[in-house]
């Protein structure tokens, strides 16, 4: 009996806390002196008429309404205060595939890359020599940045035969 007490005394006080924090502004919200600290406060409330008139009074078992942040509130939020920086990295692009410049169209041959294709069986069917992927390699480098990457689709320019 003494536990089940003890347990429900936690989860009280830890719904105190978490209210707590949802009246004041959890601190990456912004700074405490600003103009519109109060603004989710008073959405909280009026989303929860039925709470006491004090915000400490709170009861067990109680089911709160937390209303959501605004835009001009999402945009306080200092992600790189929360993560470190080491968590996040430079893309390049999102979504697009590194296919060649149109200005490829007038350089002689262009072949499409198609499923398991290799620069070397590329060079091999196309230029009968597959020792030569390497010149398809040099003449693409603004598409490829792998030789061993490449994209279904892909346009690639090839040397003379």
């Amino acid at each position: 009996m003494a536990t089940y007490i003890k347990m429900r005394l936690l989860l009280g006080l830890a719904a105190i806390f978490v209210f707590v924090y949802m009246l004041n502004g959890l601190p990456c919200f912004g700074d405490a002196n600003e103009a519109d600290e109060g603004a989710n406060n008073i959405r909280f409330f009026k989303n929860n008429s039925t709470l006491p008139a004090s915000p400490h009074e709170i009861s067990l078992g109680q089911s709160l309404v937390v209303p959501k942040l605004l835009a001009s509130e999402l945009e306080k939020i200092n992600i790189a205060g929360i993560f470190p920086s080491s968590m996040f990295e430079k893309v390049e692009s999102i979504g697009k595939r590194h296919i060649s410049a149109d200005n490829h169209q007038a350089k002689g041959v262009q072949y499409v890359v198609r499923e398991g294709d290799t620069l070397w069986n590329i060079a091999a069917e196309q230029l009968g020599n597959g020792s030569r992927y390497k010149e398809i390699s040099t003449l693409n480098a603004d598409v490829l940045k792998n030789e061993n990457d490449l994209t279904i689709g892909m346009r690639l320019s090839l040397p003379d035969r």
